[in-house]
């Protein structure tokens, strides 16, 4: 350990020119072998400095509390918290670690028109700045969880990306100006659409609307954002079925039930759905958002699905149908067809 750490040197190239070498004294070098181990070692006992009241998050170079706001806590709230921080700063002097202060926010998170006060906080004596939206490793999250800011920076983005393959669209085909859109302009829109994937229509439109300059400027066709986000929902939903969810996510795995064909006996709602189907992990009380999320948006995927393949992939193992139901979900219009025990069965998706 102390080899590695000890006599490092660091240089930066730029357009074929070299700076100087110079040594460094402090940092873990980003990129390096042991650099996630160094960085697991120095931060793992961070949670045992916080009280059972909040929750720990960290990732990368962000580090987060979380606490609940209830009836029972909210006279108390602001002096727990103010006792986490003190007791944040003890561990850092005592494993050599630096917070600033001067860039930590709070933001609270509510629906109510007024919501919490959270004024009295401080950290090592600065007072911690109140904020309505807060960036964490590339999310945008604002305090009425409705994603508007986290779309509304995405298509910034994705406009000006679009400019730039505006003023290449008279040197390239169609072809390559595809590939650009997906590469340059189009990932950038698509960055945790399962997470913003419930937010209002007239926020996607937004996305919508680059998506469609695109193909007008460019020359090609490109399959809807909304079918692609009902694609990435499925794969989230499949790898939590298949038991590859990794930590409180696996909590979000659907609930996968059968329906026999016995009980089709009247036409309700229901009646039309037989076989496997996904239980909502939604209540009558959610938010709009979570219904439109990929919570509420994952049963209407699975009955959207040939029954056959759901079938096909209990018995068989998700990864084997995976990736032609999500081209299944990508096409307005597919003959598709799946072989089981002998027999071809083919339908017809319907839009």
């Amino acid at each position: 350990m102390k080899d590695y750490l000890f006599k490092r040197f660091i240089q930066v190239v730029c357009n074929g020119k070299s700076s100087s070498v110079r040594e460094i004294f402090s940092g873990v070098p980003q990129g390096a072998k042991w650099s996630p181990s160094i960085w697991d070692f120095d931060i793992s006992e961070l949670p045992s400095a916080i009280s059972l009241s909040g929750i720990v998050f960290c990732y990368a170079d962000d580090s987060g509390l979380w606490y609940r706001v209830t009836l029972e806590n909210r006279s108390s709230i602001v002096d727990t918290i103010n006792s986490d921080l003190r007791a944040l700063m003890i561990w850092m002097n005592d494993n050599k670690t630096t917070f600033e202060p001067a860039k930590t926010s709070m933001m609270v998170v509510s629906q109510k028109r007024t919501p919490f006060d959270p004024s009295g906080i401080v950290m090592d004596g600065v007072a911690v700045e109140t904020v309505s939206e807060m960036k964490l490793v590339g999310f945008t999250f604002d305090s009425k969880m409705r994603w508007g800011a986290m779309i509304d920076r995405a298509a910034s983005k994705a406009r000006t990306r679009l400019a730039a393959l505006r003023r290449l669209s008279g040197l390239l085909d169609a072809r390559n100006l595809r590939t650009m859109y997906m590469m340059f302009v189009r990932s950038t829109m698509e960055y945790g659409n399962v997470l913003y994937m419930g937010a209002a229509d007239s926020h996607l439109a937004k996305l919508d609307r680059i998506q469609t300059s695109a193909e007008r400027i460019c020359g090609f066709k490109m399959e809807s954002l909304s079918s692609r986000r009902d694609a990435a929902a499925f794969s989230l939903a499949v790898k939590m079925l298949s038991g590859k969810g990794r930590g409180i996510l696996n909590d979000f795995t659907p609930h996968l039930y059968q329906i026999p064909e016995s009980t089709n006996s009247t036409r309700t709602r229901s009646s039309f759905l037989t076989g496997f189907q996904v239980q909502s992990q939604i209540t009558t009380k959610s938010l709009d958002v979570t219904r439109r999320g990929s919570a509420g948006a994952i049963p209407r995927i699975f009955a959207a699905l040939p029954q056959p393949w759901i079938k096909f992939g209990v018995l068989n193992g998700w990864h084997m149908i995976e990736a032609r139901c999500q081209q299944f979900l990508l096409s307005p219009n597919m003959l598709v067809e799946v072989k089981s025990s002998g027999r071809t069965v083919t339908s017809r998706r319907k839009i």
